[in-house]
């Protein structure tokens, strides 16, 4: 029960700038204590916002952990495709050159340049094709 002339107590509110300017007092080294009372809130107050930021703070890194570990192993998968294609781009291009009876230098331009190919092995396909 309320008394007539006792004046109801309403939580104060404070808006992100402002506990981000207490934070900032804090870590430039001044106490909890002398900032609390600087900007006339509890001290706890100020651990608790400290506490939050932490949190959300080590949130980020876990997200960022994670966000980088999906983009090794996207690229890894990438990595893979292409070397895959490669291979398939030159044994094309040694099948050309045994079906045409194409020289190394005179590959068309739809496939690798003619070091690739033969850096691939195509000699040793050759010998066991030819």
């Amino acid at each position: 029960m309320q008394i007539p002339n006792e004046p109801v107590k309403t939580r104060r509110k404070f808006d992100q700038e402002f506990k981000t300017e207490a934070l900032r007092m804090v870590l430039e080294g001044q106490s909890a204590a002398a900032v609390a009372r600087t900007l006339n809130v509890s001290q706890k107050l100020i651990y608790c916002w400290k506490n939050q930021q932490k949190n959300q703070v080590g949130k980020q890194k876990a997200t960022r952990s994670d966000e980088l570990d999906q983009l090794k192993a996207q690229l890894k998968r990438v990595e893979m495709e292409r070397d895959i294609l490669k291979n398939r781009t030159a044994e094309a291009a040694i099948f050309y050159m045994t079906k045409n009876g194409v020289v190394w230098r005179d590959l068309p331009q739809g496939f690798p340049a003619w070091q690739t190919v033969y850096r691939s092995g195509a000699p040793v396909v050759l010998q066991k094709v030819g």
